[in-house]
C-alpha cells in the first residue's frame, strides 16, 4: 500500500511540475522600429534615379500600385517558390565596386504571382497567431519610365543594412503594360561579416517583366533579421492594375509627379550640370569619355543607359565580360562622336540599344556568343535572337526604338505560323512566350496545339476578330 501511495504522489508531482512549466505563447509580434518609406524616381532599379523629370500624363495612363509590407516570425509555409527562370539578372557590388554576381544576401528570396500570390496574400492578412505584423499599406501611381521603391532600413540607428523593393514600369512603345520587380539588399561585406567596419555588400535581383493585364498580384518574401526585432522575415504583397480617372488615383499621380521632380532635381544637382539641352549633353559626354577608362566604364555605361532608358544595353553592360565591354564601349564612343547623332539622351538611348544588338548579332554569327549574353538577347528579341540573319535584317530596317519593337513583334508572330515538324516546336514556343510577356500573343494560340487550332487562332488574330491577350492568357 505504501508503494502505491508513493507512486501516486510521484505522479502528482510530475503532473504538477509539468503543468507549471508549460510554455506560454510568445507575445504578438510588434512592427520593427524601422522608418519605412515609399518613393518614386525616373529610371530603372538598375540605373537608379536619373535627372529626367516625369512629364504631364493623364491618370489613366499611370498604373495603380497597392503595396503591403509585412514583418513575420518565419517565412510563409506554402505557396512560394524560388524565382528560378523568372530571374532576369543578379548584380552585386562591394563598397560601391562591382564584383562577381552572387546571391549571398538574397539567397532565400521566394516569390509567387497570380492565384498563388493571391492565396499567400489572403493567408497573411487573415493571420491570427500574432506572428505577422503590418509595416506598410499604401497605394501609389506609377507612370511609364518611373520606378516605385519601398525602402526598409534596419531598426538600429547607424546600421547600413536595408532592403528595397522596387517596381518599374518600362516605357515600351506598342506593348501592353508590364512591370519589372526587383529587390535590393544591403548588408555587411563578407570581409566584414561582424559589422565592425564600414564595408557594405549590395545585391540586386531583378525579375523578368510581368504583364499587368486585368491586374497582377506579386508576392516577394525573404528571410531577414532586424537588429532589435524578433521578426525573421519580410513579405511584400504588390498588386498592379491599369490606371483610371478616379480622383484618388489622380491625387496619387500628383504626389508621384512631385516625387519624380524632386528626385530628378537631386540627381541633376549631384551630376553637376546635367541640365536640359546642351548642358545636359555636356554631362553625358563626360560619361561617354569615361567609357575609355576600364576601371569605371561599366558604371558609366549603366549610367548612360539609365539616362537614355536603354534597357537592352543596360542588361548587356551588367553581364558582358571584359572583351565584350571593350568592343561595345569602342562602338559607343565612335557613334557618339558622329555629328549626325542628335545630342539628346533619348537619341543616345536608341544608339546604345542598337549598338548592343549589333554586337550581339556579330558574336552570334561567329558562334562566339556567351550563354549569359545569349539569354539577354533572347529576353529582348524572342526567337529573332536565335538567328543572326533575322536580327541583322530587323536592325537594318528599324529607324527607332518603337520601330524596332514593332518589327520584332512581327517577326516573332511569323514564327507562330511555322507548321514544320518537331524541330521547329521550340521556335514556336520561344516566339509565343516572348509575345505573351509583352501582352501580344494571339488569343487562344497554343504553340503545342494541333496545327488546325493554331492556324484558326492566327487567322482570327490577323483578321482582327481576336484581340491581343494579356500575358499569361496563352498557355
Amino acid at each position: 500500500m505504501f508503494r502505491v501511495f508513493s507512486l501516486l504522489a510521484a505522479l502528482l508531482v510530475v503532473v504538477g511540475v509539468g503543468g507549471g512549466c508549460a510554455q506560454k505563447p510568445p507575445p504578438a509580434l510588434e512592427a520593427p522600429a524601422a522608418r519605412v518609406t515609399l518613393g518614386h524616381f525616373s529610371g530603372t532599379p538598375l540605373s537608379g534615379p536619373t535627372s529626367q523629370p516625369g512629364g504631364a500624363i493623364a491618370p489613366a495612363q499611370a498604373l495603380q500600385v497597392a503595396v503591403e509590407l509585412w514583418a513575420m516570425r518565419q517565412m510563409p509555409a506554402e505557396g512560394l517558390s524560388s524565382p528560378g527562370m523568372q530571374l532576369k539578372l543578379i548584380a552585386s557590388t562591394r563598397g560601391g565596386i562591382r564584383v562577381l554576381p552572387s546571391a549571398r544576401l538574397t539567397s532565400g528570396l521566394r516569390w509567387a504571382t497570380e492565384s498563388a500570390a493571391e492565396s499567400v496574400a489572403a493567408a497573411t492578412r487573415a493571420d491570427q497567431t500574432g506572428n505577422v505584423v503590418s509595416m506598410l499599406a499604401q497605394t501609389a501611381a506609377l507612370p511609364p519610365g518611373a520606378t516605385m521603391i519601398v525602402d526598409v532600413p534596419d531598426d538600429s540607428a547607424g546600421s547600413s543594412r536595408r532592403v528595397q523593393v522596387a517596381i518599374h514600369y518600362p516605357r515600351t512603345a506598342g506593348a501592353a503594360p508590364a512591370v519589372e520587380a526587383a529587390i535590393t539588399v544591403d548588408g555587411p561585406s563578407m570581409e566584414d561579416a561582424a559589422g565592425a567596419g564600414q564595408a557594405t555588400d549590395r545585391e540586386l535581383l531583378a525579375l523578368a517583366p510581368l504583364a499587368v493585364g486585368d491586374g497582377r498580384t506579386l508576392v516577394l518574401a525573404m528571410p531577414y533579421r532586424f537588429s532589435k526585432s524578433p521578426a525573421q522575415a519580410l513579405c511584400a504583397v504588390i498588386h498592379v492594375a491599369g490606371g483610371t480617372d478616379d480622383p484618388a488615383h489622380a491625387e496619387a499621380l500628383r504626389v508621384c509627379l512631385e516625387n519624380l521632380k524632386r528626385s530628378a532635381d537631386e540627381a541633376g544637382a549631384a551630376a553637376k550640370g546635367f541640365a536640359p539641352g546642351a548642358a545636359r549633353w555636356t554631362g553625358l559626354e563626360a560619361a561617354i569619355a569615361a567609357l575609355s577608362d576600364a576601371s569605371v566604364r561599366r558604371a558609366s555605361l549603366v549610367y548612360l543607359c539609365g539616362q537614355g532608358e536603354a534597357a537592352i544595353c543596360q542588361d548587356v553592360a551588367l553581364v558582358a565580360d571584359d572583351a565584350a565591354m571593350d568592343q561595345l564601349c569602342a562602338m559607343v564612343i565612335k557613334a557618339a562622336a558622329d555629328p549626325v547623332v542628335p545630342r539628346t539622351a533619348e537619341s543616345l538611348g536608341w544608339v546604345l540599344d542598337r549598338l548592343s544588338l549589333q554586337m550581339l548579332s556579330q558574336q552570334l554569327a561567329a558562334g562566339k556568343l556567351p550563354a549569359d549574353l545569349s539569354a539577354v538577347l533572347v529576353q529582348h528579341t524572342g526567337q529573332v535572337g536565335r538567328s543572326s540573319a533575322a536580327l541583322e535584317e530587323v536592325l537594318k530596317s528599324a529607324a527607332s526604338r518603337a520601330d524596332l519593337q514593332t518589327r520584332l513583334m512581327a517577326e516573332n508572330f511569323i514564327q507562330l505560323e511555322d507548321s514544320s515538324p518537331a524541330a521547329r516546336v521550340a521556335a514556336r514556343v520561344r516566339a509565343c512566350d516572348w509575345l505573351v510577356s509583352r501582352g501580344a500573343a494571339p488569343a487562344g494560340f497554343d504553340p503545342l496545339g494541333p496545327p488546325r487550332e493554331r492556324r484558326e487562332a492566327l487567322e482570327k488574330a490577323l483578321s482582327g476578330v481576336s484581340k491581343v491577350t494579356p500575358a499569361g492568357a496563352a498557355k
